[in-house]
């Protein structure tokens, strides 16, 4: 898989400047609310619990190693992550597994650690479809490479492969563009990790 870094524009809009009125809605929504339900739409086509409840977490004020983050803040973060990386790939792939069918699921999205995890940000979701299989895998890594305005995707596997997944993460300025592949959690380097099979040697 390739190791690289781009710039990348915006699904939609950017939240860090050129906000549409929706997007704005929705912020505003947030910022007023103090209760998030399962149900809370963060997006067209996604609920809070999609990403918070159904993986055995709750939203709640937290101290992190970068900062405090109120839960406001953190809905926030997964509904931009919703809008700009969940979205596109429904559009793409077609509705997820939590939404009751599909050839894709949500595996992780925020998590209650203490890390300075974009998980713990509310800022990345872990996705992967239905039938595990690391080619197709790898094909839809490189699809996403393309369509989104990631700011990291990690196509990461363990036990030569048997576990696989794709970590997306979203930040609204920023960005590293960085597209690479994690082998038993560690990032494998540039010159291996440009083919498929270079990394499926290598495990």
């Amino acid at each position: 898989f390739f190791s690289s870094r781009r710039r990348h524009t915006r699904f939609k809009c950017d939240w860090s400047s050129d906000v549409c009125s929706s997007d704005l809605n929705k912020i505003n929504e947030i910022d007023n609310s103090t209760d998030f339900p399962a149900n809370f739409k963060i997006s067209d086509n996604f609920t809070l619990g999609m990403l918070v409840h159904q993986q055995g977490h709750i939203v709640k004020d937290t101290v992190l190693p970068d900062g405090a983050y109120s839960k406001q803040k953190l809905v926030n973060n997964l509904s931009a992550l919703a809008i700009n990386i969940l979205e596109p790939i429904y559009k793409e792939l077609g509705p997820c597994k939590q939404q009751g069918s599909g050839i894709w699921q949500i595996t992780s999205g925020l998590r209650n650690e203490k890390t300075g995890s974009d998980h713990n940000k509310g800022c990345a979701v872990d996705i992967q479809l239905v039938t595990r299989n690391i080619d197709e895998q790898y094909e839809l890594c490189k699809k996403l490479e393309k369509m989104l305005p990631y700011h990291k995707i990690l196509f990461e596997y363990r036990n030569k492969g048997t576990s696989n997944w794709i970590h997306i993460s979203y930040v609204s300025s920023g960005r590293m563009g960085l597209c690479s592949t994690m082998i038993d959690d560690k990032i494998r380097s540039e010159e291996h990790t440009s083919e498929l099979q270079s990394h499926l040697n290598l495990v």
